[in-house]
């Protein structure tokens, strides 16, 4: 994005550097849509239907040129539960390798990861978001909207607000650990329709995540100096709501990871931040009830694989 804006107002010995920049991000956005592409038609041939999440195809509908959208570093897609295990047997049979198994995904995550020696890795999706209590991908097939790939298959995606809705969830299960979650937010934000926005804050409350969306306002504020919630919105008050402040966002941005490992006190401090996110006491109880079932799933896990049962 800075090389294409500032490509126009550089020395010809800078727009060296913009053109290359712009190039490589040409190319790997082709090289991922293409896999894209390569994938929705090995799921179709396996009776799999599926949406794509982010990457290359959101680039396609919401960037121009789609390249400047940053570079996926691996494939989204979402598929129903019950095809998971077709759909990992597909995979594996064209030479992707599944990091763990499908019922220990289902336990303690929210989506299959497959890697490969020489294409991207591929997040197959069965939770819109992060964790066991995340939202089942079944509830947004209905909406959803078929996209024509480039000379290749039409794939589904998701519809506008549950497309919003998504990146929100996402960006603040994060943590807020990468700037460009938030300017895309704020990007197709600005993009959709007063419609769109009303249905967008009608899934937050409806799914209780009016603490998180709350978070994410006062993240835009800070970083942007913009608001995505009208302050005269009836979004209902949540338990912990003078918890959502400013300092709550610093708290939670200087917890993120960014993938790394962490020592445990500071995963700790993450998990009783995200605590206060929550918008009932019954679900702060629910995420500390899941926390401790999957960590206690990981442990057995753990232990099976190195012979200590």
């Amino acid at each position: 994005m800075v090389a294409f804006l500032a490509r126009r107002h550089a020395t010809a010995e800078q727009r060296v550097w913009c053109d290359e920049v712009l190039t490589s991000s040409w190319r790997l956005h082709d090289r991922a849509l293409g896999e894209v592409a390569e994938l929705v038609t090995l799921l179709d041939r396996a009776g799999v239907p599926c949406l794509a999440l982010k990457g290359p195809v959101l680039a396609r509908r919401h960037y121009s040129p789609p390249f400047l959208r940053k570079p996926s570093g691996d494939l989204d897609l979402a598929v129903r539960t019950a095809d998971l295990h077709a759909a990992g047997r597909a995979l594996r049979e064209a030479g992707y390798t599944l990091r763990s198994s499908v019922t220990e995904a289902l336990r303690t995550e929210h989506h299959l990861v497959f890697g490969h020696e020489r294409r991207y890795r591929v997040e197959l999706h069965f939770r819109l978001n992060h964790g066991v209590l995340g939202v089942p991908v079944e509830e947004f097939f209905p909406a959803a909207r078929p996209y024509q790939i480039p000379n290749g298959p039409s794939v589904l995606t998701l519809d506008p607000p549950d497309e919003l809705f998504g990146l929100i969830l996402h960006m603040v299960n994060d943590r807020f650990a990468r700037l460009f979650h938030s300017y895309e937010v704020l990007r197709l934000w600005d993009a959709a329709s007063s419609t769109t926005r009303r249905s967008v804050v009608e899934r937050i409350t409806r799914h209780r995540f009016v603490g998180v969306f709350r978070l994410c306002d006062i993240s835009m504020q800070v970083v942007w100096g913009r608001r995505l919630v009208d302050p005269e919105a009836p979004l209902p008050p949540t338990w912990l709501q003078s918890r959502l402040t400013e300092g709550l966002y610093r708290e939670m941005a200087g917890a993120a990871g960014l993938g790394q490992e962490q020592p445990l006190a500071k995963r700790l401090r993450g998990r009783f931040l995200d605590l206060q996110v929550t918008d009932t006491p019954a679900d702060a109880a629910r995420r500390l009830a899941s926390l401790f079932w999957v960590t206690a799933g990981q442990l057995r896990h753990r232990n099976w694989r190195t012979g200590r049962l």
